[in-house]
C-alpha cells in the first residue's frame, strides 16, 4: 500500500462504515414505507458517495457493486421498479458484501453474480412494476441538508487529553490545600479561584468530547433483530427511543456486547411464535423496546419484551442441578433472590444452543460487563408478559464524583454514583436476622457489611482506630448506604470526610487487588487511595 492511500484509509473505513449503516438505516425504513422518498434519497447518496470514495481509493469491487446498488435505487426513484421483501433481503446481502471489503482491503468478493441480480431484479424475486414518480432534480438537493462542522479526532489523541485534564486536576487540589494552609493574601485566593473555575470548564469541556450518541449503537440494532426474526418465521418489532442521549465512548463501547446479548435472548428465547402469542391473546408481532434516558448524572438504558417471561422455576431447578444452591435455600427465595441467580456464571436455561444465542455467553457476562463500567442491572418479569432489563451506567469513566471515606486510618473512595445515603446508627438498633447484621433504612431490612473485615483489615488495627474515637463515638456506627442492583447495602466506614471530583486511574492486573478495586485515585496531599467497587464488596 502507498503512503499517501495509507495515510487516506482509516478515514475512508470510517466514512464508509457510515455509509453503509444509513444504508441499512434507509432500506429498513424503506420497507416499512416504500413510497418515502426521503429514505430512498438518502439510501442513493450513501451508495453514490461509497461509490466515488471507493474510486478514489482504487478499490474497483466495491466501486462496482456500489454503482449497481445506486443504480437500482435510482430505479426505485424512477417508479421502474418496485420493493419487496426479497429485493430488500438481497440488498442488505449486498450491503453486507461491501462491509467485508470495506473492512479487509485484501478480501476478494465474487460479486458478479450480485451485479447480475441487482441488474436484472426479477430474478430475485422483485419484477417491473410502475408506480412511483421520479423525485426530482430539486426535491433531491432541497433534501441534501447542511453536513455538520465536525472534525475527526483519533480516540487516543482524546484520552491523552482526558488525562492531562485529570493530572491538572490532581495538581489543583494540591495547590488548594497549600493555598488554604498558608496564605491569607486575598489577591492569591482571588486568582486561585478563578484558575479552579477556568480548570473545571476545561474538564467539562474535554468530558463532553468523549461523550457520543447512542445511536451509534442502537442503529446497529434493527437490522439484526429484522433478519433474527425472519430467519426463525417470527414476526418481531424493535422500537428504540433515545437516540439523541449521550455516553463516554468507553462506556458505549463496554454496553455494547450486553446489550447485543440482551436483544438477541429476547428475539430468540422471550417472543413466542406467531401461533403461540395468537392463542394466548396477544399480538402476533412480539415487541422489543429499547429506551435509552437520563437520569441525573447517569443513563438508563431498558431492554423490555412482551414475550413468555423468564420461568423463575426453571431457574430455581437448573440452579439446583449446577449445585449452585441447594433445595432448600431455593424454596425459601423471594423472586428477586431467584432472578439475581441469573448473574451466576454458568447457568443457562435454554434447552438447546442455537444460532443466534448459543455462544457461550450467560447473563453472568452481561453483569460483569455492565459492573466492570460502575453500571448495575435490575431485572424484571411476569411469567407470559414479559421481561424488562434495565441498566443504570454513568455517563463517563474518566473522572467521577466520589465520597471519601476512613475505614482503620486508611482513605478510601466510593463513587457516589453508587451511594444512596450516609448516617451515624446507634449500636442498639442493629438487628440479627439469619446471623446477619441488619438495620432498618426507610421501612427497609438493610444488610451492613463491615467493610473492614471485607478488605482484610487485621483486628489490631481495626482496635487502633476504635480506640482513636471517643466513647460517644464508639456507641454509634457510621454508615454508607449503597445501591447494588436495585437494592440497598450498608457499609460500615470509621468516618466519612468529603465529596469531591476524582480522576480515576486504573491498577494494572498485577498489583490490582482485584476482589475490591482495580482503580485508584490520588488525593489533594498527593496519597493514594483505593476506588472501592460497592458491588464487588
Amino acid at each position: 500500500m502507498s503512503d499517501d492511500k495509507s495515510a487516506y484509509r482509516d478515514l475512508f473505513v470510517q466514512e464508509a462504515h457510515e455509509h453503509v449503516q444509513n444504508m441499512n438505516q434507509a432500506l429498513l425504513k424503506l420497507e416499512e414505507d416504500p413510497k418515502n422518498k426521503e429514505h430512498l434519497d438518502s439510501a442513493f447518496r450513501s451508495a453514490h458517495t461509497l461509490k466515488g470514495m471507493a474510486a478514489t481509493m482504487g478499490y474497483d469491487q466495491i466501486k462496482e457493486l456500489c454503482k449497481a446498488i445506486e443504480e437500482l435505487f435510482d430505479k426505485f426513484r424512477k417508479g421502474e421498479e418496485k420493493m419487496s421483501s426479497e429485493m430488500a433481503s438481497y440488498l442488505f446481502k449486498c450491503f453486507d458484501a461491501v462491509q467485508e471489503m470495506v473492512d479487509d482491503e485484501n478480501k476478494k468478493v465474487n460479486i458478479e453474480q450480485y451485479l447480475s441480480d441487482l441488474r436484472n431484479p426479477a430474478a430475485m424475486g422483485g419484477g417491473n412494476a410502475a408506480g412511483q414518480e421520479g423525485a426530482s432534480q430539486q426535491q433531491q438537493q432541497q433534501q441534501h441538508s447542511a453536513l455538520p462542522q465536525t472534525i475527526r479526532v483519533k480516540m487516543q489523541d482524546l484520552d491523552a487529553l482526558v488525562d492531562l485534564v485529570g493530572e491538572l486536576l490532581i495538581a489543583k487540589m494540591r495547590l488548594e490545600q497549600m493555598v488554604g494552609n498558608t496564605t491569607t493574601d486575598n489577591r492569591v485566593r482571588h486568582t486561585f479561584m478563578s484558575l479552579g473555575r477556568l480548570v473545571s470548564d476545561l474538564q467539562y469541556q474535554t468530558m463532553k468530547l468523549r461523550l457520543v450518541p447512542v445511536e451509534q449503537i442502537f442503529n446497529r440494532f434493527p437490522r439484526m433483530i429484522r433478519d433474527l426474526s425472519s430467519s426463525q418465521g417470527k414476526s418481531v418489532k424493535l422500537e428504540i427511543e433515545g437516540l439523541g442521549i449521550e455516553l463516554d465512548r468507553t462506556v458505549l463501547d463496554a454496553i455494547t456486547d450486553p446489550l447485543l446479548h440482551m436483544l438477541r435472548n429476547a428475539a430468540d428465547h422471550a417472543i413466542e411464535m406467531p401461533e403461540e402469542r395468537e392463542a394466548a391473546g396477544k399480538p402476533q408481532t412480539g415487541t422489543i423496546k429499547l429506551i435509552a434516558s437520563k437520569v441525573g448524572d447517569r443513563v438508563m438504558i431498558t431492554v423490555e419484551d412482551d414475550g413468555r417471561g423468564i420461568d423463575l422455576e426453571k431457574v430455581k431447578a437448573k440452579a439446583i442441578e449446577k449445585k449452585i444452591v441447594t433445595k432448600e435455600e431455593a424454596d425459601s427465595m423471594s423472586e428477586q433472590d431467584v432472578l439475581d441467580l441469573l448473574g451466576t456464571p454458568g447457568l443457562s436455561t435454554a434447552k438447546q444452543v442455537t444460532d443466534i444465542s448459543g455462544r457461550g455467553v450467560g447473563m453472568d457476562v452481561v453483569f460483569s460487563q455492565i459492573e466492570s463500567v460502575g453500571g448495575q442491572v435490575k431485572i424484571e418479569t411476569k411469567k407470559g408478559q414479559g421481561t424488562r432489563f434495565t441498566m443504570i451506567i454513568p455517563l463517563s469513566l474518566a473522572i467521577i464524583g466520589g465520597l471519601l471515606v476512613t475505614i482503620s486510618n486508611e482513605k478510601y473512595v466510593l463513587p457516589l454514583s453508587s451511594v444512596i445515603s450516609t448516617m451515624r446508627v446507634d449500636k442498639k438498633d442493629v438487628r440479627i436476622v439469619h446471623g446477619k447484621e441488619v438495620i432498618l433504612f426507610r421501612e427497609q431490612v438493610v444488610p451492613l457489611l463491615r467493610t473492614g473485615k471485607t478488605l482484610g483489615i487485621s483486628q489490631q488495627q481495626q482496635q487502633q482506630a476504635d480506640n482513636n474515637n471517643d466513647d460517644d463515638d464508639n456507641r454509634y456506627l457510621t454508615v454508607v448506604i449503597v445501591n447494588k442492583n436495585g437494592r440497598p447495602y450498608g457499609l460500615i466506614v470509621d468516618e466519612f470526610e468529603s465529596k469531591q471530583e476524582i480522576v480515576v486511574k486504573r491498577l494494572d492486573s498485577s498489583s490490582a487487588p482485584s476482589s475490591v478495586s482495580s482503580e485508584a485515585t490520588i488525593l489533594g496531599d498527593g496519597k493514594v487511595a483505593l476506588i472501592l467497587d460497592p458491588a464487588r464488596l
